[in-house]
């Protein structure tokens, strides 16, 4: 089978070919900055508004968030190099620009007397442009980025160089991916690029290792002939991911017979094979945090290709999934970068049904695998009313389900709880509860807030907590702010507030606890036993009329012990394993020992595990585990004792006293 590669190819200047054999000259680098690890200080920055040069991951990024309050712009500006001893100059940068209307990013090069325009970035590529003409002594480039005061954009900048170019000379520039989660099989990537002008003879060739697996690359397809002055991004060898988390290396060298500078022909990246945080939160400024969902603290740890107008996050099926402007639907990684899933035509369909979306919340129903949206139909501006429909994952065709409300209170976030219902925020403020099958809204209370901004919240649900988060941006100043709604009246409770407004999405990342019904039916042998107690799982259960008490359990070993006044405990195990449970009880009445129980003292119970026995008579005693194994005992007859077990771990266990013929148990409570 070939390997899959990918062309991209820079034609800004003309390439031409040499004799491998003939003359070359040394390649001389005067400045190279990927920023991966930061903006350099002897980079500079020039703000206007509320712009900021930042360092994402590994680029830098141009953000814009004045909309529409300010007009914002920027320069960044390369140091100074003397290039003087350059034949021939080259510019190479690769860059990702999004804008609107009259945003602009344009590129100027210093000529020594006078800033020169040689690009206007308008698309996402590399570029690389021959610069020779402004060859001086003091050789600067910069980025000009100016918003032109439309909606929230960006430029992105990265992998920027200044270099002599009549070389011959392959490098090993990027490999990917930088982070995957455990036992995924991926498909890493290798980008070479091709520092200089000449032709690329067949005599190179690709060698990868991946997590200490060592793989030849086929690079021999025909049209491989020369790629110019631009690069080619190379399928590697499928991987299988470890199942442990943890760093593992992928390194990849490019071996040409003729290169004149092996020292970057070699690359090594450590992947992080890790799962997603519990909670992340996305935004449009490139970044992803984990969250602490108790006291909402935001730690960053990745970052993403920066898509404008991020509507929602949502996880399913041991992914996050996100949607964006124009409804495209994308799958994110866990170090936050984008993958756009193309066969989802989700825009298409809800177009179809007669809607222009502008906004939009997203929500996955783990019961029937289906993932739903509330999508506006333009009938107001700058939303209209909202709608509800689903698609699955796999064919992601769309199903309608119904209109929400006709009053244009958007829903801005929502979630399934584990009632089953779909719970929506509204942009009226209100907390909206939706049975999708039978397709019935109602508003259940005010949040107590107003004034949401249309496109910057989300909202997700705790399925170990059982509580419904979400983050809303308000007030003013507005910020984004975290916290809990109650499903029973829609308040919401703030826990944290943070200055990240740029179109937030939101997604807790624990999967459904699958329970099943465990019920006791307890008896004397003859009528159902009423008020008996059961202890189990750190839960007491009280029987019914009928004798039945039930509770909800995962999977697993459960200890249980059933307790009635005149009646011996009951104590037993019951293992859930993926259904319900049914257990009936008779109890045994205590008989014959003249109720001996009304001359003890037993103090405290509960307790740490030290009690104090006392009596009028004599008496002795053994104490047994939950396990029926004898753990402590004293046959010493006497009228007080002291009992310590603060050594067992916490729990029940039974104490057995003997008096005379008669004896008498009772259950300790060890806290």
């Amino acid at each position: 089978m070939r390997t899959k590669i990918t062309f991209i190819l820079a034609f800004v200047f003309l390439a031409f070919t040499v004799n491998a054999q003939g003359n070359k000259s040394t390649k001389i680098f005067y400045l190279a900055e990927s920023f991966e690890t930061g903006i350099p200080e002897t980079w500079t920055i020039e703000t206007t508004g509320d712009l900021s040069w930042e360092h994402v991951f590994d680029y830098a990024i141009a953000n814009s968030t004045g909309y529409p309050n300010s007009h914002v712009a920027g320069i960044l500006t390369s140091p100074a190099v003397d290039v003087t001893s350059a034949s021939g100059l080259s510019l190479i940068f690769d860059h990702h620009f999004w804008g609107m209307g009259t945003a602009t990013a344009v590129v100027e090069v210093f000529d020594g007397t006078d800033w020169v325009g040689v690009s206007y970035a308008s698309n996402s590529n590399e570029q690389v442009i021959n610069v020779t003409a402004y060859i001086n002594d003091a050789f600067q480039v910069r980025y000009i980025y100016d918003d032109g005061n439309t909606w929230e954009l960006f430029w992105k900048l990265f992998n920027v160089g200044i270099y002599e170019q009549e070389i011959e000379d392959l490098a090993v520039t990027y490999i990917s991916p930088s982070a995957t989660p455990p036992g995924e099989t991926v498909i890493p990537q290798v980008t070479v690029r091709n520092y200089g002008m000449m032709a690329i003879n067949y005599t190179y060739s690709l060698q990868v290792t991946i997590a200490g697996t060592d793989y030849d690359v086929d690079l021999d397809d025909a049209y491989i002939g020369q790629i110019g002055t631009g690069f080619i991004v190379v399928d590697c060898p499928e991987w299988v991911v470890p199942t442990e988390e943890g760093d593992y290396d992928i390194t990849a060298t490019i071996t040409y017979e003729y290169d004149e500078d092996p020292s970057n022909n070699t690359k090594v990246l450590t992947c992080s094979v890790m799962n997603y945080p519990d909670a992340s939160v996305g935004n449009n400024n490139g970044k992803f945090y984990k969250v602490d969902l108790d006291n909402g603290d935001l730690t960053e740890y990745g970052g993403f290709e920066s898509i404008p107008f991020s509507m929602a996050d949502e996880y399913a099926n041991d992914r996050v999934y996100r949607m964006t402007e124009w409804m495209d639907f994308h799958e994110v990684g866990v170090d936050g970068s984008l993958t756009k899933i193309d066969e989802a035509d989700l825009y298409g369909q809800w177009t179809a049904l007669g809607y222009a979306p502008f906004n939009y919340a997203m929500a996955y129903d783990w019961n029937t695998q289906r993932m739903y949206i509330a999508g506006d139909d333009g009938a107001g501006w700058p939303v209209g009313n909202p709608h509800l429909a689903y698609f699955d994952l796999e064919t992601y065709t769309l199903t309608y389900v119904g209109q929400i409300n006709n009053t244009g209170a958007m829903i801005v976030g929502m979630d399934f709880a584990d009632d089953g219902y779909l719970y929506g925020v509204g942009l009226d403020g209100n907390l909206y509860k939706m049975n999708v099958d039978e397709f019935e809204v109602e508003i259940v209370g005010s949040t107590g807030f107003g004034g949401i901004d249309k496109d910057f919240q989300d909202v997700s649900y705790d399925r170990a907590s059982h509580v419904l988060y979400g983050i809303f941006r308000y007030g003013s100043p507005w910020l984004s702010h975290y916290g809990s709604i109650n499903t029973e009246t829609g308040e919401f409770t703030e826990i944290q507030n943070y200055d990240i407004s740029n179109y937030v999405c939101f997604a807790i990342t624990r999967d459904p606890v699958q329970t099943y019904t465990l019920t006791f039916t307890v008896d004397d042998g003859t009528d159902p036993m009423e008020g008996a107690e059961i202890d189990i799982n750190g839960e007491t259960l009280t029987t019914n009329a009928s004798g039945i008490a039930s509770l909800e359990l995962v999977n697993g070993e459960y200890d249980y012990t059933v307790s009635y006044t005149g009646y011996y405990d009951y104590a037993g195990t019951v293992t859930i394993e993926d259904d319900n449970e049914d257990i009936a009880i008779t109890m045994d009445e205590i008989t014959g020992i003249n109720l001996i129980s009304s001359k003890f003292s037993i103090s405290p119970n509960p307790s740490n595990g030290n009690y104090k026995i006392s009596s009028k008579s004599n008496f002795t005693f053994e104490i047994y585990n939950i396990s029926g194994i004898k753990i402590y005992s004293d046959n010493e007859g006497k009228t007080e004792s002291t009992i310590d077990i603060t050594e067992q771990p916490k729990g029940i266990y039974f104490l057995k006293i003997r008096a005379g013929s008669d004896f008498q148990i009772f259950k300790l409570i060890k806290e």
